[in-house]
């Protein structure tokens, strides 16, 4: 009876091991893909893509910067899904041979249709896990927003639940009844400690170059550690790396080209934004000023006299980017 209970124990650790051996064999033959996932007709990465495998319902979404991975996949010929709302859905086949695998993918966008929706439900409690106090805005959000002059970001956080502001002139954030300072700021993972231009009047970023803004108003990871308030993340755009205009039989067309330019006037200042593909990648340059000063001048020019103060502020951002080119 005493050998049995002995032998046993031995038993179950064999298969134990024996399972291990097997899922490390497995993990050595699996392999990774990776890629990056753009717009066909500008060039500009598509965030939170969803992707999927037909054959093994093995999925994943691109980041903020269309960058994707899929770990763990045998070798083999699998169908790919690509999909995302207002582009239309990819299939690829690919073939899995080795590890380290990139397959770079571009979407067509096409109009969204569809007949005529009703929905309805019931108050229920959560059942899975939500992300508290997270909301993320693109460029065309904010522009849709009510603008104060001009569209700017941090008035359209202000519009946000749990943020407020101090009086209707200025654009700081006080969320959940913090100060100002106890927000971080970051663009493109740089932080930015002094986000406002006029004395909290009016925000520095140019709504024209922003991509995607992350706002977390609580419960943000420890990575962005050092801030009570909110944390809000900003990425900039990266440009337009196609329909370049220059001839084909230009000889600078391969190293630099433009694709498009747009620019915008308003009761505060003049915005210009133009952008193009580039050798291997692409650039966007905007750059915005005010004319406060002008207007005060021109007052005072009617009254013979001088100006007492010559007060603007501009902004100029350039930014070229590397496309991928494995």
């Amino acid at each position: 009876m005493g050998l049995f209970c002995l032998l046993k124990p031995i038993k179950i650790n064999i298969i134990y091991l024996i399972l291990t051996i097997l899922t490390i064999i497995n993990m050595l033959n699996a392999s990774n893909i990776s890629g990056t996932i753009k717009d066909a007709s500008t060039g500009e990465p598509l965030p939170y893509t969803s992707l999927m495998i037909i054959q093994t319902g093995q999925g994943t979404a691109a980041d903020v910067s269309g960058y994707y991975i899929l770990p763990n996949l045998l070798p083999g010929s699998f169908t790919l899904n690509i999909m995302m709302i207002g582009y239309i859905t990819l299939e690829k086949t690919i073939l899995i041979a080795e590890n380290g695998l990139k397959y770079n993918f571009e979407l067509i966008p096409e109009p969204i249709q569809g007949d005529e929706i009703k929905v309805s439900a019931e108050r229920m409690r959560f059942e899975k896990r939500v992300d508290i106090s997270r909301i993320n805005l693109t460029h065309n959000d904010i522009r849709k927003t009510t603008a104060f002059i001009e569209s700017d970001l941090f008035r359209t956080i202000q519009l946000l639940p749990s943020v407020s502001a101090s009086n209707d002139f200025n654009a700081a954030l006080i969320v959940r009844g913090g100060s100002p300072d106890e927000n971080l700021i970051l663009l493109d993972g740089t932080e930015i400690y002094n986000p406002y231009h006029i004395g909290g009047v009016f925000s520095t970023f140019n709504a024209d170059m922003i991509s995607d803004s992350e706002f977390l108003a609580g419960g943000f990871p420890s990575n962005y550690g050092g801030r009570l308030s909110s944390v809000l993340s900003i990425t900039s755009r990266e440009g337009n790396s196609k329909n370049g205009r220059l001839a084909n039989t230009n000889p600078i067309k391969d190293y630099w080209d433009f694709s498009k330019g747009s620019g915008n006037i308003s009761l505060l200042s003049t915005k210009i934004m133009v952008e193009g593909p580039l050798y291997n990648g692409s650039w966007i340059l905007s750059g915005r000023r005010t004319y406060f000063d002008q207007f005060v001048n021109l007052y005072y020019k009617t009254q013979d006299g001088d100006s007492p103060f010559n007060y603007y502020f501009g902004d100029i951002l350039p930014c070229p980017h590397k496309l991928d080119q494995s």
